[in-house]
């Protein structure tokens, strides 16, 4: 157990003594969830600014997900590809109602990282090249860790910089794989110059164009993607997280140029298009949009970054975000922040070692946006 936490309950012995330890715990154990509120086992509640690390967009336990799961578990709980399945065939067709006209097929898949392998071997076979380009702090899943590779195949940039990726071009190059903003890195915002030199760069030399949408997808920066907030069209668009509520899944949308060139040779995820988690995104989905939840997110992120820009505070030094994707850079320790806020309750993640990131569900109400300020202002002060 983290030795910062002075006793343990029962839940947390048995975690502890079984689980690898790769995870820094934070002492508090999580039983219940609904809309933005989280509960521990001992029933105090927190306001969640985590969202399962921007996975719940459309709240806790929300009921039209859950109801859609409880349904689907009941008739029908796994499905491979090699049948065809009417939940399947229904989240296809939301799919391509979502996204830009210019992505025809999808790929269910069971997470970012069985996405983003997927993504880059559709962008080889495409293109006949192995290089791939990715930026210095990405977070793609678990798999691949692209921001530092340093095989020979895999070159890494700084984020934001023309000069060093224009540099990195070579007749190598297959794909290159970028994130509009960086959540886990700081909550890095890329300029509009360097996402439309890269999708320049990308028709002038072949090159697979990739956004992964995996952290900023489903209205979390005001928009359905972060690719909406700019007039790029990429190749493949990577989907994860916020897709089905908090049931594992991932998806790649691809252009009809790309499924072209594809055969039925790539390996097949055993969970890829399983009915329940296509059941919980198709709910999600309809939620979303029924009730407005990115023009939402766009509206209370930007009444939430001007309220904490208004913190009277030597100890925050900025407010970077997009919709309800926010950071604060502070000039203290951004884990003594953090503890400080649960002690408060409101929950918050870290994001480098001055920085702290608000990711609230984008149900959460004015009302507890105010109360995160007031908790947020009592710790910095």
């Amino acid at each position: 157990m983290n030795d910062k936490y002075e006793t343990a309950s029962l839940v947390q012995i048995r975690e502890n003594r079984h689980s690898t330890g790769l995870y820094d715990k934070r002492g508090l154990t999580i039983m219940r969830g609904e809309g933005a509120y989280l509960w521990d086992e001992r029933a105090v509640r927190y306001i969640d600014c985590i969202s399962g690390q921007g996975v719940t967009n459309v709240g806790h336990s929300n009921h039209d997900v859950v109801a859609a799961v409880s349904e689907q578990a009941r008739q029908l709980m796994s499905c491979p590809e090699i049948f065809y399945n009417d939940k399947r065939a229904e989240l296809l067709e939301k799919l391509s109602e979502l996204t830009p006209d210019f992505t025809t097929r999808f790929l269910l898949c069971s997470s970012e990282s069985e996405a983003v392998v997927s993504a880059i071997s559709f962008a080889r076979t495409a293109t006949g090249r192995s290089q791939i380009i990715a930026c210095k702090g990405s977070d793609h899943g678990l798999t691949l860790d692209l921001g530092s590779q340093r095989r020979s195949d895999f070159i890494s940039v700084p984020y934001n910089d023309i000069e060093t990726i224009e540099k990195a071009v070579t007749k190598e190059t297959a794909a290159i794989i970028i994130e509009l903003v960086q959540s886990n890195n700081g909550v890095n915002l890329a300029k509009p110059e360097f996402v439309n030199r890269i999708s320049q760069l990308c028709l002038e030399k072949g090159i697979t164009l990739i956004v992964d949408e995996s952290h900023t997808g489903f209205g979390r920066t005001g928009a359905m993607f972060a690719l909406n907030h700019f007039g790029i069209q990429p190749d493949i668009i990577i989907m994860s997280n916020a897709i089905a509520s908090g049931i594992p899944m991932g998806v790649v949308a691809i252009t009809k140029a790309i499924g072209d060139k594809l055969t039925a040779e790539f390996p097949i995820s055993p969970f890829g298009g399983n009915p329940v988690s296509c059941a919980a995104a198709c709910a999600t989905i309809d939620y979303i949009k029924q009730f407005g939840l990115s023009d939402r997110a766009k509206e209370l992120g930007a009444y939430m970054m001007a309220q904490l820009w208004a913190i009277d505070s030597p100890k925050l030094l900025e407010v970077r975000g997009q919709g309800l994707l926010i950071g604060v850079e502070l000039s203290i320790d951004s884990e003594e922040a953090v503890q400080a806020l649960a002690a408060q309750g409101v929950l918050v993640l870290s994001a480098g070692q001055k920085i702290i990131r608000y990711l609230p569900p984008l149900v959460i109400s004015k009302e507890d946006i105010d109360l995160v300020i007031e908790k947020t202002t009592a710790v910095l002060q």
